[in-house]
């Protein structure tokens, strides 16, 4: 997926610039981003949104210089696409479609009363519904799902506009008067902006996964000569003028609401903001000329061998090093990562190997898992982890007290917990649950594997 983004901004700066050595910059400054890179192994919905909002840049693009109504179409069909995978993903796509609007608003002024393009309107109606049935259903469905689920149409940060409009959430995204922690915006909080930017785009700080999301300072780099180079196209004759106003919408555009999100969000992902960096990227491939484009590469170089290594260090699966070389020919060249992991990995740590075989020999429950450790995870269990309750995308307030949680344990339907013990150490209040459960009886010991246990959940409700 992440060679079709590539792919995709390659074809964007060809269709504007009409150059291939600039498109093969542009892949190259992509595919050293980690931010962008960093997701092709995980199964993380950022890279295929990432693509549809690309193709609806691609497409407009090819409008500018053909003239072509139906790529109009194509260019809203992708990006209504683009707001189908990811909730955050509504608010960078919603820059680009006033950017494409902006742009489209000013060129019908512009261009009024000169002859146009004649296109039978009959074709055009039918190939428009034709085209955006499967996104529009698509959104429709996934909204209506998670309307269902929750009581909003869209959660993550814009679910405090519905807290406040006095729209209530479901349980256990709320409890009484506590609400989940991934459906709050800054709490209200004092932001610093300019240490948020320095965060973001030249040292990363505190949690891991910021790292594992950052653009590096090569985009910061980018960002810096792509306003130089702005500066000076404005005051040369172009014959690309139209692109030109269209990539500074976009850009800008997208710079706006990147911000917005920044002020907006508790916790600063890269992730959030790939569509900036490849636009950054497509904007100063596209501007910088062709006879500068060998020293543009030479000075970025160094940027460029720091990005390729923190993108070769990092990533968001977790999985430490490569995959090994198949010889067996009878695999067809396909590698079990959770086959192998079990074999090996899995069994270096004997206590989850033989938690994994009871489960698998229990008939597969769903297991409550207290550990930093994902193996039982990454092999396909039915587990549910106290991050997914207590982290973002969660509710705190589901073990405030005993009565929520044993609530909650019935409502999940979970059977077994299972614990290890040196995830306890630092999280009081998991330590707390753990332990006073056991001590009234609504957990019982089933197994221990050394530092690793697994209770059966007898919740009575």
């Amino acid at each position: 997926m992440c060679n079709t983004d590539a792919l995709c901004v390659y074809e964007i700066i060809t269709v504007c610039t009409e150059s291939i050595n600039k498109a093969w910059l542009g892949v190259v400054l992509v595919s050293v981003t980690p931010a962008v890179m960093n997701m092709s192994i995980s199964a993380k919905t950022d890279i295929i949104t990432l693509l549809m909002q690309l193709i609806s840049v691609l497409n407009l693009c090819i409008y500018i210089k053909k003239k072509k109504v139906y790529y109009i179409i194509f260019a809203l069909t992708a990006l209504l696409a683009s707001i189908i995978y990811k909730p955050t993903s509504l608010l960078f796509s919603f820059g680009i479609g006033v950017a494409n609007l902006i742009y489209l608003f000013f060129e019908h002024i512009l261009n009024k009363n000169k002859p146009e393009i004649v296109k039978d309107k009959k074709s055009f109606d039918v190939s428009f519904i034709y085209l955006l049935a499967f996104p529009l259903l698509a959104t429709v469905f996934v909204y209506a799902r998670t309307y269902m689920l929750t009581g909003h149409i869209i959660t993550s940060v814009y679910s405090s506009v519905w807290y406040k409009l006095g729209i209530q959430t479901k349980y256990p995204y709320t409890i009484g008067i506590y609400k989940s922690g991934g459906m709050n915006m800054s709490s209200g909080e004092s932001v610093d902006m300019l240490y948020r930017l320095f965060q973001l785009f030249i040292a990363p700080t505190k949690e891991v996964h910021i790292y594992i999301a950052s653009p590096t300072v090569l985009i910061a780099v980018l960002a810096g000569v792509s306003i130089i180079l702005s500066v000076r196209f404005l005051f040369k004759k172009n014959n690309n003028k139209e692109i030109f106003a269209y990539i500074a919408v976009l850009l800008a555009a997208d710079a706006l609401v990147s911000l917005i999100s920044l002020f907006i969000l508790n916790q600063i992902d890269g992730n959030y903001f790939i569509l900036l960096f490849t636009l950054i990227i497509t904007t100063t491939c596209f501007l910088v000329e062709r006879d500068s484009l060998k020293y543009l590469f030479r000075g970025l170089l160094p940027c460029i061998v720091f990005a390729f290594f923190i993108t070769g260090l990092t990533n968001w699966a977790g999985v430490s090093g490569l995959s090994e070389k198949i010889n067996d020919g009878n695999t067809f060249g396909i590698y079990n990562h959770h086959t192998k992991f079990l074999d090996r990995d899995l069994k270096e740590k004997k206590g989850f190997a033989d938690v994994y075989e009871d489960l698998k020999e229990l008939g597969n429950p769903r297991t409550l898992l207290l550990s930093d450790d994902d193996s039982l995870s990454a092999l396909g269990l039915d587990i549910r982890t106290y991050t997914d309750i207590t982290g973002s995308g969660g509710n705190p307030a589901v073990v405030k007290t005993l009565d929520h949680f044993k609530k909650y344990l019935d409502y999940a339907q979970i059977k077994y917990i299972c614990v290890d013990k040196a995830y306890l150490k630092d999280r009081q209040r998991a330590s707390d649950v753990v332990k006073y459960m056991y001590e009234e009886g609504s957990t019982k010991v089933y197994k221990k594997y050394g530092d690793v246990v697994i209770y059966k959940v007898d919740v009575k409700q």
